[in-house]
């Protein structure tokens, strides 16, 4: 019971901490409290979304209300190796029992952490005015004629001053109406008396309740994963034959993100590293919403596909990327699946050389090596699967959606919805291909050597 325990805490300390991290590389400081911050990454990491809102300073009112659904699967990732690892440490003895004990103990903290993550945001001076340089939606507007001037010729009940709200909530409709310009622009340049440049109250809030869910879900993952290591010694090998790989690939991402983008690349690195798999499938990008042509314009994707940077030269490297990864994953699960089977292999090598060498049939090399490929196909078929099911769910969790809306009063306008996904079937394909070919190659190369060696 203690040691599961303290696997649950260090699994929620190790989630902390490099979210902690990634925020200071980030400079989250200037956005809001870094404890704050840290939790909401933390339930965010766990399956929860994020709700923001933002209001005028001035009282009136008006808000912006903002859904962010995304989770940082680095920070989930960190989680469910350090919960794994401790869980296994002790090998099958009381393994149940240590996972019971973490898994209940890891989702109380998340729901705690959860329950704490909620503060206010620090937005950038200035920041609502920029808004006003957004371009609006075909005919000057997102409502034809207004949103106020449809309520009653210039405002609400006849305009509240004959113009509707200080600088007219409705001149313009949305986006050009809030202000003439911009979904914030309008709260800051003229939406709000003395406009140009007021400050904007936001905040921030995390579901509890989805937090709690998913780390209950993700910990009960991990620990029938930790019993399938402990029962079956071929998925304890290929487990552990991805523990250096997986940790030099890291290494050598971050670093590389240090030389190119500086700390901040690191800070984005280590919330979304597990993106770069999916880096090379395809996405698909939705948008709804009075703002979603001008999410359009700026992608030239009126009705999906992968964003325009990646259409430009981005895609090939992606692409390659994600399929040497893949490759590397059925390289490394097959080598250590194949160490498990290293005495058997010896024992029959020892064989074969004294049936040689007491005048045996020579017909059995060809029988042993026949054998051996068989061998190969079959655990090439199951890394295959492994590598089919591990990229289907990247592909689920990786689905990102971000919602944005306006209330004036008792008006609720949708503004934008933006939905991120990447074809969970073309994941699939994509693993057992890439998966099953690198098990095979592994397989090929460690017979060659096998047989260079005799």
């Amino acid at each position: 019971m203690g040691e599961g325990a303290l696997a649950g805490v260090a699994a929620l300390l190790a989630m902390a901490g490099s979210a902690f991290a990634a925020l200071l590389l980030l400079d989250g400081g200037q956005v809001g409290r870094l404890d704050r911050l840290t939790g909401a990454i933390v339930a965010m990491a766990a399956g929860a979304p994020a709700q923001l809102a933002a209001t005028p300073s001035g009282g009136l009112p008006i808000a912006v209300h903002g859904r962010i659904d995304l989770m940082p699967l680095g920070i989930s990732v960190i989680g469910a190796v350090v919960l794994g690892t401790l869980v296994l440490r002790r090998g099958r003895g009381g393994l149940l029992v240590r996972g019971a004990s973490a898994a209940a103990v890891f989702t109380a903290g998340v729901g705690v952490v959860a329950a704490a993550a909620r503060g206010s945001l620090t937005l950038p001076t200035g920041s609502a005015s920029a808004a006003t340089g957004a371009p609006a939606c075909p005919g000057g507007s997102g409502l034809p004629g207004g949103l106020m001037g449809r309520l009653g010729g210039g405002g609400l009940s006849g305009g509240l001053g004959g113009g509707g709200l200080p600088g007219g909530l409705g001149s313009g409709g949305l986006p050009g109406g809030l202000g003439g310009g911009g979904l914030l622009g309008g709260l800051a340049g003229g939406g709000v008396p003395g406009g140009g440049g007021t400050a904007l109250d936001a905040g921030f809030v995390v579901g509890v309740g989805p937090a709690v869910w998913g780390a209950a879900v993700g910990a009960v993952v991990v620990v029938g994963l930790c019993w399938l290591a402990a029962r079956v010694p071929a998925v304890g090998g290929g487990l552990k034959g991805l523990r250096w790989p997986v940790v030099g690939l890291t290494v050598l991402c971050l670093v590389a993100a240090w030389v190119i983008g500086g700390p901040a690349a690191v800070g984005v690195g280590l919330l979304g590293l597990p993106f770069v798999v999916l880096g090379g499938l395809p996405w698909a990008v939705h948008t709804d919403g009075m703002l979603s042509c001008v999410l359009s314009r700026g992608t030239g994707l009126p009705g999906g596909g992968p964003p325009a940077g990646l259409i430009d030269g981005d895609l090939g490297i992606a692409t390659a990327l994600s399929a040497v990864l893949m490759l590397g994953f059925g390289a490394a699960v097959t080598a250590g699946a194949r160490h498990v089977e290293l005495t058997d292999m010896l024992m029959q090598s020892t064989c074969q050389s004294t049936r040689r060498a007491m005048g045996g049939s020579p017909a059995v090399a060809p029988v042993a090596r026949r054998g051996a490929w068989r061998r190969a196909s079959v655990r090439a078929a199951w890394v295959a699967l492994a590598g089919g099911l591990l990229l289907t769910a990247l592909a689920l969790l990786s689905r990102v959606s971000a919602g944005l809306t306006a209330q004036a009063f008792i008006l609720t306008v949708p503004l934008l919805d933006v939905r991120l996904a990447v074809d969970p079937w073309a994941a699939a394909g994509a693993g057992v291909v890439a998966a099953a070919t690198g098990s095979l190659l592994a397989s090929a190369f460690v017979s060659w050597r096998h047989d260079a060696s005799r």
